[in-house]
């Protein structure tokens, strides 16, 4: 399996030391990466993709770089940083924002990179602010930061937690802000207030990645505990593991027009599952290598995947969507609704 530094770094946050996964000793040696390890994957047109593209060191050297979809092997470097590069955020078809393990955060784009002026630790999580010209960062202390792009400052704090945020998930109303936290908790919070509305927990494994389904209604986790988590804003609970994963889950996209969720593994599993009906999909290990990051293209037919040692891979949805239908057909046929 493919465990590298990101895992000893996370004994920094609030995970436990025995939860840490190992390396191997053939992960140890020079020649572990095959390609580059893209930590981080995003689209930022159509057609076009960018990354962040780290080494395997904390401390060495990272790039923000594009690629197209017809050719994502051929990577262009758009700029370079000191240290690892952990999260990224297109903001124009130009433009894009990254976060560094020092806790950076760096505009990226014609000539050298800008920092925002922030005080914060390693941020792990960026995602679009529901409100124009703003930016949420998630930091290695619990912390959910506001940044102004046009400013390049941060322009609001607020404490979410003692443990590192992983992820950051916005609503589809724009209304509520999740994020999954490395103690295992979910935090609900109202924008643009961002007041706590929910505090979740069903256990201590560390939660990498967090969805909204079923119109804004529900949750999706993935994380060390492997297993996918559904859980009720309305109860304020998890309602239960709707599947398992083979290895730690790093990853959840949501399919659109569809009740189809999907977990990318550490060990290149793809795992696809109906969280309406809570039946499994799919299950492909055809990356052969660790996926750190996924994201869904505009038209919602392509899914790019960052992996830790075959840089980005493409992988088309449609036959996903009609597994799925079909699953959902032989549920309904199992388990017809009441009169």
């Amino acid at each position: 399996m493919y465990r590298t530094f990101l895992a000893l770094a996370l004994a920094l946050t609030s995970l436990n030391l025995t939860n840490l996964p190992r390396v191997s000793a053939e992960e140890k040696g020079e020649n572990a990466a095959d390609g580059p390890w893209i930590t981080s994957v995003a689209w930022s047109a159509e057609g076009q993709l960018a990354a962040t593209q780290s080494q395997g060191l904390l401390l060495r050297p990272a790039q923000v770089v594009k690629a197209t979809a017809a050719a994502p092997a051929e990577l262009e470097v758009v700029g370079e940083a000191e240290t690892s590069l952990w999260s990224l955020l297109p903001i124009s078809d130009s433009q894009y924002l990254a976060s560094d393990y020092k806790g950076g955060v760096y505009l990226f784009g014609d000539g050298e990179p800008q920092r925002f002026t922030s005080e914060s630790r390693w941020i792990r999580a960026l995602a679009a602010s529901p409100t124009d010209g703003e930016v949420l960062a998630g930091t290695e202390d619990g912390k959910l930061l506001v940044l102004s792009i046009a400013d390049k400052s941060q322009s609001r704090s607020v404490e979410v937690g003692g443990a590192a945020i992983f992820d950051i998930a916005v609503s589809q109303s724009g209304e509520q802000i999740a994020v999954a936290l490395g103690d295992g908790s979910v935090k609900v919070l109202s924008w643009p207030k961002l007041d706590v509305l929910k505090d979740m927990q069903a256990g201590h494994d560390a939660l990498w990645s967090v969805a909204f389904v079923q119109e804004d209604t529900r949750l999706v986790t993935c994380g060390a505990g492997r297993t996918l988590g559904l859980w009720d804003l309305a109860q304020g609970k998890q309602l239960l593991s709707i599947a398992s994963t083979s290895d730690w889950g790093s990853s959840l996209v949501a399919l659109p027009e569809s009740n189809l969720v999907v977990a990318g593994g550490l060990d290149g599993v793809l795992t696809v599952v109906d969280h309406h009906t809570m039946h499994s999909v799919s299950r492909e290990s055809r990356l052969e290598s660790g996926i750190w990051s996924m994201a869904l293209s505009a038209d919602g037919q392509t899914l790019a995947v960052g992996t830790r040692k075959h840089g980005m891979q493409l992988v088309p949805v449609a036959p996903w969507i009609e597994a799925g239908k079909l699953a959902a057909e032989s549920a309904a046929q199992e388990h017809p609704p009441a009169p």
